[in-house]
């Protein structure tokens, strides 16, 4: 009965959803949406807009997080480079989105490829609980081309320890202060992935592993080597440091294979002020014609 009552309500309040959010942002905007998922004790889902205003739903355990990607600020600037970037992709060509978490941009990854009429993305996630939402996100939005896989990328394949904060925060193959469980968890690289599968010919590969991007693209010399693919990953001194390399480590690996780094200026929600986290890497043989959006 209450599956049925919710089949019912739910366009009123997707509608409903739809107009609130057309309304010019204020501050406080998300806080209704928030109280109103902590009242229903709702994990959604909601209808979030794609950069073509194009609609998928999401689901996700944090509803702090589900209403920041409905406001459309969990990072404006790299949402549209990657849009575009996806935009921009040969037809055929494939996605990878190492680290998808719920599934937003791998979602977003699909959606484009399936207006494109061929690709498939590859969503690796290997937290449990994300792993759960990103499948379950997928059969929402019936992505049969999104095909979500329950592994960590790294430069090796193994069993791993995966660290992670109570509200799968943040998961990493090295361990933090805030981290305070762990999963034992798959692991393996690209090119062991890719290997078994020579006919995809990838386009794009997102990086977004906590940390171990450097591993990951060790992991993946072979496939990048071959394809080439626009690669956009996250940049964080921090987190690098963990695993015993530097920002300049990652960019001199990339480099070396034939990239020019962009960086991505975004924004912080909370205080509005210029900030880079992530990058956008492309081979010095590839079109560059809309990188005037970085």
């Amino acid at each position: 009965m209450e599956d049925l009552k919710m089949k019912i309500l739910q366009p009123v309040f997707f509608s409903a959803l739809d107009l609130y959010g057309h309304i010019p942002y204020f501050r406080g905007k998300g806080r209704l949406l928030f109280w109103l998922l902590q009242l229903l004790k709702s994990n959604g889902p909601l209808p979030i807009r794609l950069p073509d205003q194009s609609r998928i739903l999401l689901t996700q355990q944090r509803p702090e997080a589900l209403t920041c990607l409905w406001l459309g600020m969990d990072h404006p600037k790299f949402a549209k480079v990657y849009w575009q970037v996806l935009c921009a992709l040969p037809a055929g060509h494939s996605v990878i989105d190492a680290g998808a978490h719920i599934g937003y941009y791998a979602l977003m990854a699909a959606h484009r490829l399936q207006q494109a009429g061929a690709g498939v993305v590859f969503a690796f996630e290997p937290h449990p609980i994300n792993f759960a939402d990103l499948q379950r996100n997928q059969q929402l939005n019936n992505m049969n081309n999104l095909i979500p896989i329950q592994s960590a990328i790294s430069d090796q394949t193994a069993k791993v320890i995966l660290f992670s904060g109570s509200s799968s925060v943040e998961p990493s193959l090295k361990q933090i202060p805030s981290h305070s469980t762990s999963y034992e968890v798959e692991c393996t690289t690209l090119d062991d992935f890719i290997g078994s599968r020579s006919e995809a010919k990838i386009g794009l590969v997102k990086l977004d592993v906590e940390g171990a991007e450097l591993p990951a693209l060790y992991g993946a010399r072979k496939l990048i080597e071959r394809d080439k693919p626009h690669i956009i990953y996250e940049e964080l001194e921090e987190r690098c440091r963990l695993f015993g390399y530097s920002i300049k480590d990652l960019r001199g690996f990339l480099e070396s294979l034939g990239y020019k780094i962009y960086p991505i200026v975004d924004k912080s929600i909370v205080k509005d002020k210029p900030f880079v986290d992530n990058a956008l890497a492309v081979h010095k043989s590839q079109d560059l014609a809309f990188l005037s959006l970085i």
